[in-house]
């Protein structure tokens, strides 16, 4: 473990986000190799609950190229999704680009599913004629430009984020959907290195307006690095919350990105006529 740096995360969001409906709790692990290499290798894995009982994970790889005084890094990152919703399983490829610097950040996601992208059945039957259910997993691009506050203080800090996103149409089943822009932005709040406080805001004629707030608390793990004079207790305690130095700079920034694979619900009627 000495050879790695590890950001262990334990979330929760509430409730209602881009393509899903309840809220999930996830745990997840960003973790870089400990060198001052330029060329920084990644790894992110992630796994999620919905409230109700559904699951969801991540794993992404990626790779950072960074500038000797680590403030600027252009990466790009590869992800394998997957997500249950009742009958529809669903996996999915993503890939994304990010230019990254001290200030302003750069990102570009781009995902496509790849397992089974739409379940139908019957949902009724009436004089009206033959109603089906559909259940679809969405492909979709979004692009965001995000940046950090400027506070002054080493144990809170802010970020905040904003960009479009589409959801292309879901050409697969006998009744396509999607076809959709929309608007996202982000806030979240640091406080030490320990916790986040954050709140995300969507917009697109699919899914309407949804708001989603989340809280995680952050383990950092890996070798401490030394102090060169001999730390009091109370100095001790300080550095114990402080945000640390390498999260001001781009090696631990976070890998940002739709981390649900969006899906939704139709229901099409077929005259009987």
């Amino acid at each position: 473990m000495s050879d790695l740096t590890a950001v262990v995360q334990f979330k929760h969001r509430e409730h209602r986000g881009l393509g899903y409906d309840t809220g999930y709790s996830t745990l997840g692990a960003f973790i870089i190799p400990r060198t001052e290499s330029n060329v920084l290798p990644l790894a992110d894995i992630r796994a999620h609950v919905f409230s109700n009982g559904y699951f969801a994970s991540n794993l992404g790889i990626g790779c950072r190229f960074i500038t000797k005084d680590d403030n600027f890094a252009v990466g790009a990152n590869a992800f394998y999704d997957f997500r249950k919703w009742k009958d529809l399983y669903t996996s999915q490829f993503a890939a994304g680009l990010e230019i990254l610097t001290k200030i302003i950040d750069l990102r570009v996601n781009g995902y496509y599913p790849i397992g089974q992208r739409f379940k139908e059945k019957i949902h009724s039957l009436t004089t009206d004629g033959l109603t089906f259910q559909t259940r679809y997993a969405l492909p979709a691009v979004d692009l965001e430009l995000s940046g950090r506050a400027v506070t002054g203080s080493n144990f809170f800090q802010i970020h905040v984020g904003a960009g479009p996103y589409y959801l292309f149409k879901q050409n697969a089943g006998r009744f396509p959907t999607g076809n959709a822009l929309g608007v996202r932005a982000n806030a979240a709040f640091h406080f030490s290195k320990w916790f986040t406080l954050g709140a995300e805001y969507t917009y697109d004629p699919l899914f309407k307006a949804r708001f989603v707030g989340f809280v995680s608390l952050n383990i950092h793990l890996g070798k401490k690095e030394r102090s060169p004079y001999k730390e009091t207790g109370k100095e001790n305690i300080k550095e114990a919350f402080r945000v640390p130095k390498k999260e001001m700079n781009v090696r631990l920034q976070p890998i940002k990105r739709n981390e649900i694979i969006p899906m939704i619900r139709k229901r099409h009627t077929v005259s009987s006529l």
